[in-house]
């Protein structure tokens, strides 16, 4: 009989375990082992073939859900780089076009530049023009003054008529009178006139300035105008950067994640593989051991020709009893969600309800064949009950909280063999219980009262 120890496997293959130990339970047990007494029944034979199928179509669903769950990672990660490449592409455009607009408008910038500068030149030579006007309307007006103060100063006008027809006088002095007062006249009215053409250009010259001032004023405004649209296109310029880089920095996290996820998922594959072989193992090594003691016990009962039900004393005609006969079950075989995996299994035994440390009492009397722990039932005892109605029976206990009994024990019906726990693959105390009936997990319920 071989010893069943811990084999180092990660508790990572819990999430297998649910759903594979019954699958390869029957599908092993049965494929390996044909109980000779099945051929006598075929509607026995039918359900066991109805169990096998639905078993092996749990282990392929156990696995789908692992390949799909994997492929969903990957799928997810794809999907997050695909949406980084558009925003790096998406970014790389508003930047380009952001650039654009900066060229155009430092291009404006400069041309209103120069514009304004042509206007302030323009504008400082007007000003210019001014002021020489307004410096020559004065020494005019100086020159003016200082013509009409001598002209006062000598009679002025009508003193020197008076002067030119004094009869006193003799011919040369008169011509000297006419000529100065003819000179004083000419020279009066020549000032007049040229104070006149300066207060002309005058004119002429602060229109040209006014002029000016408009226009480089205008200049101006549209030079701060153009200069505040080059500021807009910049700070849009460079917040395109921040988001191209943003986006970048998005797409390699990303990319990362997409390799770290296609890594995780290829990692957790394997590593369900390798769990799923070794349980396959385990589970046939149980499912083969059972099957050949159960068929030993019928040949060595029709050797001693005598019909099956002889087995262990202790078994009385009452049948089984409960294991926790105060539990209630939380969980009963068949088909069920994985709260833990997310996927459909089968549970393989019913789960009763009760407290860690409740005591756990053997369903029947028979000797320990195995105890040991396992990754997905914790520490767990088999007790071979030998016949019980005409078939050959044996049930587990998993996920006490502590080693149960060694093997080879004996243990009468009622005796304890362990108490609840949650060790292994478990959410919670409770007791989930196997019965192999003829070398094949079956519904435990179908047999306890």
């Amino acid at each position: 009989m071989p010893v069943w120890t811990e084999d180092g496997r990660s508790r990572r293959g819990h999430r297998l375990m649910g759903w594979v130990a019954a699958a390869l339970a029957v599908a092993v047990g049965l494929g390996c082992v044909a109980p000779a007494w099945a051929d006598d029944d075929l509607e026995q034979r039918q359900n066991q073939l109805a169990q096998q199928v639905d078993a092996a179509g749990g282990v392929v669903d156990g696995a789908a859900a692992l390949v799909q769950a994997a492929n969903q990672r990957v799928s997810q990660a794809q999907d997050q780089v695909a949406s980084a490449e558009a925003a790096v592409r998406q970014a790389q455009a508003d930047l380009a076009a952001a650039r654009a607009a900066v060229a155009v408008a430092r291009e404006h910038e400069a041309a209103m530049a120069a514009a304004l500068q042509i206007a302030q030149d323009e504008l400082a030579q007007a000003q210019a023009r001014e002021r020489r006007g307004q410096d020559n309307l004065a020494q005019e007006r100086d020159h003016l003054a200082q013509v009409t103060a001598l002209n006062f100063q000598q009679g002025g006008s009508l003193i020197s008529v008076a002067a030119v027809l004094n009869f006193d006088s003799g011919a040369t002095d008169l011509a000297n009178r006419i000529q100065w007062a003819e000179n004083a006249v000419q020279s009066s009215q020549s000032s007049l006139d040229r104070l006149e053409t300066i207060q002309r250009l005058l004119i002429a010259a602060r229109g040209d300035t006014a002029v000016a001032e408009a226009r480089a004023d205008d200049a101006k405004r549209a030079a701060d105008e153009q200069l505040a649209q080059t500021e807009a296109a910049e700070a849009e310029a460079a917040l395109a950067e921040q988001t191209l880089s943003a986006a970048l920095d998005e797409r390699r996290a990303a990319l990362a994640a997409e390799s770290q996820a296609q890594s995780q998922a290829e990692a957790a594959l394997a590593e369900a593989q390798s769990q799923l072989d070794a349980l396959r193992r385990e589970q046939a090594e149980v499912a083969d051991e059972i099957a050949r003691r159960a068929e030993a016990a019928r040949q060595a009962a029709a050797a001693a020709a005598q019909p099956p039900g002889g087995g262990y004393s202790g078994v009385g005609s009452s049948g089984l009893i409960r294991p926790i006969p105060t539990a209630w079950i939380s969980s009963p075989y068949g088909w069920r969600y994985n709260p833990i995996g997310g996927f459909s299994e089968l549970h393989d035994g019913t789960d009763f309800a009760a407290n860690c440390w409740t005591p756990i009492l053997a369903v029947a009397s028979g000797r320990v064949i195995k105890s040991y722990f396992g990754d997905g039932y914790g520490y767990r005892v088999f007790v071979e009950h030998g016949w019980v109605g005409g078939q050959f029976m044996t049930s587990a206990y998993n996920h006490m909280v502590q080693p149960g009994l060694p093997v080879g024990s004996w243990v009468n019906q009622g005796d304890v063999v362990g108490y609840v726990g949650t060790t292994g693959y478990s959410t919670g105390c409770h007791l989930h219980f196997h019965l192999y009936v003829n070398g094949s997990l079956v519904n435990p319920m179908s047999y306890l009262p």
